[in-house]
């Protein structure tokens, strides 16, 4: 799978058993994102994957299947973690202009991922 101006990349292995010290009815075998950016007006572009290999090479995750979905700033989604409870996930700029992007992602309450980038058109990853 081939991507452009891809800014922030997560990928993720919660660990089966672990409760990640619940509370207020967090359910850890979810994974919820967090999608911001400086421009209210941008388009971002946000995959999205639970049915992924480790690339052979070391390089990029080889994703079976993924959802991709373009999106305004404020963005926020849960996603079902499957039995193995891997989960990635990418943010970056639809549009070619230079713009900051976070991403947060939180497996139940515990915050598992947490960065900020200014990104162009170059792909930056995490």
């Amino acid at each position: 799978m081939t991507t452009a101006a891809f800014g922030i990349v997560a990928l993720l292995h919660a660990v089966p058993g672990c409760d990640f010290g619940l509370i207020g009815g967090g359910d850890a075998n979810t994974a919820r994102v967090v999608v911001d950016a400086n421009d209210l007006d941008a388009t971002l572009r946000v995959v999205t994957s639970t049915d992924f290999a480790p690339s052979p090479r070391g390089g990029e995750p080889v994703l079976r299947s993924a959802d991709t979905t373009e999106v305004m700033p404020l963005f926020e989604r849960t996603y079902g973690l499957p039995a193995n409870r891997r989960f990635y996930a990418e943010v970056g700029s639809a549009d070619s202009s230079e713009i900051t992007i976070s991403m947060r992602v939180w497996i139940g309450v515990r915050k598992e991922f947490d960065a900020t980038r200014t990104v162009t058109e170059e792909i930056l990853r995490f």
